[in-house]
């Protein structure tokens, strides 16, 4: 046992330990952050497994104040120590949000710009995959070769979006791009938020996905009084209300990102479906 634990940490061709998901928006606005942040908690809630949050949008990340907390340091100390960071570096950084819930929040001040290398986020993450089982990074809604590269490493993809024009285009060609930096990977899987703003014209799921060919893996309604106060608070919506559907939600997500469940197919209401279900009896 303990060779097989020593080689784990120690074996450089031994697969890392950590899953990477990524969120990144199709447009800014779009709640990503808010989904990936109670994502990770819901993960590290239901599973009872450590759960590392990293806030990589340095100039504007809001994870510290979702998480009612105030570090010295974090993210960016992260990125900026280069070669010289290492799993005590990691543990050092981190806050702790809740039992098994960590995080790397952004700079809470303008001090400085983050013109960052691709290759950025790399040695942060190399580290937590060592010693985390579960990695949840918070993209700004950018196109650049940090980000690009951050994607196109993660093991999975989650492209957050509000059902209108420029989110479909922005999606479509955020996919059309992934598919080529990530050609033997899965697909990213697209979240449909704010769903159903009164007077805000929307593009149908339906035509929203059909261009881009996938299922998404959630659609989230729109309620400002529930993730307003959950965000006034300083707390995650499965701690205001367990009994919420979009807890249901963020629960169902954390088992299909985590390889325990997958999408389900949307119900079917129309009159053949009816009549199927009245010749069962049902």
């Amino acid at each position: 046992m303990i060779g097989v634990v020593s080689q784990i940490f120690v074996d450089p061709t031994a697969a890392p330990l950590g899953r990477i998901v990524a969120f990144v928006g199709a447009k800014g606005g779009v709640g990503s952050s808010t989904i990936a942040h109670n994502v990770a908690w819901t993960m590290s809630a239901q599973f009872k497994a450590e759960t590392v949050l990293l806030d990589a949008d340095l100039a504007f990340g809001t994870a510290n104040m979702d998480f009612d907390q105030d570090p010295a340091q974090g993210m960016a100390e992260a990125i900026f120590s280069n070669e010289r960071f290492d799993e005590v570096m990691l543990d050092r950084l981190l806050t702790k949000c809740s039992e098994h819930l960590s995080m790397l929040s952004a700079p809470a001040i303008l001090d400085r710009t983050y013109d960052l290398p691709s290759d950025a986020v790399l040695p942060l993450l190399e580290v937590a995959q060592r010693s985390t089982p579960l990695i949840i990074i918070d993209l700004p809604h950018l196109w650049s070769d940090w980000v690009k590269r951050t994607l196109t490493i993660a093991d999975e993809v989650v492209i957050v979006a509000t059902p209108d024009l420029a989110n479909l285009r922005n999606a479509k060609n955020m996919l059309d791009q992934l598919a080529t930096l990530r050609p033997n990977d899965k697909k990213p899987y697209l979240l449909l938020n704010q769903i159903g703003v009164p007077k805000r014209p929307e593009i149908a799921v339906k035509e929203f996905t059909a261009p881009l060919g996938l299922t998404p893996i959630a659609t989230i309604p729109f309620d400002p009084q529930l993730f307003g106060n959950a965000g006034n608070n300083g707390q995650m919506i499965g701690e205001m209300d367990a009994a919420n559907p979009v807890t249901a939600t963020f629960n169902e997500m954390a088992h299909i990102l985590t390889g325990r469940a997958e999408i389900k197919a949307p119900k079917k209401t129309g009159l053949k479906s009816i009549l199927n279900r009245l010749k069962r009896g049902k």
